[in-house]
């Protein structure tokens, strides 16, 4: 994410770091924060202390640490790092940034500038060795911190340059990279193309999202994919979320938001072998309250000097702080199954004791059970608020589950719960139909072979000539499209859902839903547009126009965008010809949960998909899509709900999410996120309308 300074904090098992790998004996030594400062105020420290960080991210900067050629004052950081250990704490440090001294821009982009940059970065290292601190090479320079743009080969240039003299040197020290903004693939396999791996002990990456953080897994997969195929043979390479936060001012967030989020994010990477989390940010960085760059902290800006806490913690505070002290000690054995891949049930064991941290990735509350031994469990909340006892009986303890995490702690182990089967790492997605057919998106995240059944269900207002198919997705393949033929085409609101099966067990059930039939029109007449900077260049056409490949069951029209982006900030707008439908919720209320979904024809760029929705109070909500990461056709989840930014409109509390009827406004947006020159094209169908 594109920031005016950087700090992070992280956690890693042991004292010191061996090169290879964190243990993960202790799934909370994985949490760390961002910190903005190598002189901690008093009392600072030790709230850092309390709320159960154990490593601390910090921009070690060359340009304030050598000010005149080749004399280092790393005396801010001996400080810094004495006192960080006197509380416990470990160092993360970035060798970042540039300095004047040698470089024009913000980048190391001269042969004379990357001689300096090393040397200085091996001075650091030599200087802190043995004391078990992670090194970094840099920070987002695929983002706004490499000047005057991003350029992945002066990146890599400079990053094999120095690697190789740090571990030439000093084999044992941690070295990672390249923290970049988002997850972004294309710029990750250069840096692999060009031989990193073989130096680095880990992958870094900046997973922001607006959405819910359990859609990281996907990007996980991908990662882990990359870094197989380019890592040297044997060679195991930790893949870390190095910075990720959520904004408490966000539209559509707040304070309590931010709150549950934090957990979320470090469960969902606990769960996926995440060895370090690190939280954008320790302390929110001014006072403003509408500025979202002031608003990442766990904790307020404000310091009181004479007072303990010394600072307002703030919901994510009080969550951070509960997820260490519940989880202390506990590793991760497995995501339990529930039925429905919303649905998170995560066991946690240590040596007398038990713990199932559950909640939904979706806002709903719905009452589940598990197999469990007879007996009491305590009830945490996520923010350390303790409840009623939840008490299994005949065998089975049951709850309610909702978007807010909870810990549920059973004091012994729990045979049942140990034997439950493990949740397979499997979505099902059902995508509307193209009038001719129905498809079943069935993503495969075990990297397992999936020998499963998927069956149509609650089917209305739509006939298919079967319900139910065998899938076979093979060891390593992330996701296949399985085809449900039509006997003919739905026309009006129609409903269907569907389940995915292994042997007896339901792992993945979905709706029924409700789907509004293409409707086409609003592709007629429509144009292409930019907004954004007007002082940013930005060019985009639009025609009807075939991909490369036929659309998935041959769905309907196929719009060309091409675009040509400059630095900075602009995206490209599709406006529908016309008003276009309106579309209205599943029982004609005025209320309802829903999602949009369209294929995309993806080019790898990285970029953000987005649509402009207007609803009944003329807000304009913009639900968001996942980056164009892939090539080639992909369908595409929207979700449309209480967090998805929006602005504008009547202001009526009591509608949290949109108020139907709705109307596009745009068809598609394309969001050149990074802010850096593009130029390509993306291939995109109608989206459809999805009601819960």
């Amino acid at each position: 994410m594109l920031r005016k300074t950087r700090l992070l904090g992280w956690l890693v098992g042991a004292l010191l770091l061996p090169a290879g790998g964190f243990a993960a004996a202790d799934v909370t030594r994985a949490s760390g924060v961002n910190i903005h400062f190598t002189d901690a105020r008093p009392g600072e420290l030790e709230m850092l202390k309390a709320a159960g960080f154990h490593h601390i991210r910090m921009d070690f900067a060359w340009g304030s640490t050598e000010k005149e050629k080749g004399v280092y004052d790393f005396s801010a950081f001996d400080r810094l790092t004495a006192a960080l250990e006197k509380h416990g704490l470990k160092a993360y440090y970035i060798l970042d940034y540039s300095n004047r001294l040698y470089e024009k821009e913000q980048s190391v982009r001269t042969p004379e500038g990357r001689e300096a940059f090393t040397k200085w970065a091996l001075a650091a290292v030599s200087h802190f060795k043995g004391r078990g601190v992670c090194w970094e090479i840099w920070n987002e320079p695929n983002g706004g911190f490499w000047k005057p743009t991003a350029n992945v080969h002066e990146y890599t240039a400079m990053a094999l340059h120095t690697s190789k003299a740090i571990k030439a040197a000093h084999p044992a020290e941690y070295l990672s990279g390249p923290a970049t903004a988002g997850m972004d693939f294309a710029f990750l396999e250069e840096c692999f193309k060009a031989g990193l791996l073989e130096w680095w002990d880990g992958v870094t990456v900046h997973p922001y999202r607006h959405t819910g953080p359990e859609s990281v897994e996907i990007d996980y997969h991908e990662a882990r994919r990359l870094i197989g195929k380019y890592a040297p043979k044997g060679k195991k390479i930790d893949l870390i979320s190095g910075e990720w936060g959520y904004s408490s001012v966000w539209t559509g967030h707040d304070a309590d938001t931010q709150g549950m989020m934090l957990p979320r994010q470090w469960l969902i990477n606990a769960a996926n072998g995440i060895p370090i989390s690190i939280w954008y940010d320790w302390h929110d960085d001014g006072p403003d309250a509408t500025e979202a760059e002031h608003n990442f902290g766990t904790v307020r800006h404000t310091y009181h000097k004479d007072r303990s806490p010394v600072y307002d913690p703030k919901p994510s505070y009080h969550a951070a702080r509960t997820f260490n002290k519940v989880l202390a000690g506990h590793r991760f054995v497995k995501r339990l199954t529930l039925g429905d891949s919303d649905l998170y049930a995560l066991l946690f064991e240590k040596d007398g004791e038990t713990v199932v941290a559950a909640w939904s990735s979706r806002p709903i509350t719905r009452k589940v059970g598990l197999p469990a031994d007879d007996g009491a469990f305590k009830v945490v909340d996520h923010l350390g608020e303790q409840g009623a006892d939840a008490v299994a009986s005949a065998g089975r303890l049951e709850f309610q589950i909702t978007e807010k995490p909870v810990y549920y702690v059973f004091p012994g182990t729990n045979a049942k719960l140990s034997a439950t089967p493990e949740a397979l790492r499997v979505k099902l997605s059902v995508v509307p139909s193209s009038g001719k057919e129905i498809i079943l998106k069935v993503e495969n995240l075990s990297g397992r072979e999936l020998d499963s059944v998927v069956s149509l269900k609650g089917l209305k207002g739509v006939e298919v000539k079967e319900t139910t198919r065998a899938v076979k997705v093979p060891a390593g393949q992330a996701a296949v499209d399985v085809s449900f033929p039509l006997t003919t085409a739905p026309q009006e609101i129609y409903e269907m859902g569907a389940t995915l099966s292994v042997g007896d067990a339901v792992v993945s059930d979905v709706g029924p839903l409700a789907f509004h039939p293409v409707d086409e029109s609003p592709l007629d007449g429509a144009k292409a547009g930019g907004e954004g900077d007007a002082k940013v260049e930005g060019v985009f056409t639009l025609k009807e126009e075939a991909a490369p490949e036929p659309s998935p069951g041959g769905a309907g029209k196929v719009m060309r965008l091409d675009y040509r982006f400059g630095d900075g900030w602009k995206y490209a707008t599709v406006y529908p010809g016309g008003k276009g439908p309106l579309l209205k919720s599943r029982d004609g209320s005025d209320r309802g949960r829903a999602q949009f979904g369209m294929w995309i024809y993806g080019n790898g760029s990285g970029l953000h998909p987005r649509l402009r929705i207007q609803d009944a109070l003329d807000r304009v909500w913009q639900p968001s899509g996942k980056p164009v990461t892939w090539k080639g056709w992909n369908y595409v989840q929207f979700p449309l709900d209480e967090g998805t930014a929006h602005w504008g409109g009547k202001d009526d509390k009591s509608f949290r999410g949109p108020k139907f009827p709705l109307r596009y406004q745009t068809v598609f947006l394309l969001d050149n996120g990074p802010r850096l020159k593009a130029e390509g094209t993306v291939w995109f169908t109608m989206p459809v309308l999805i009601l819960e």
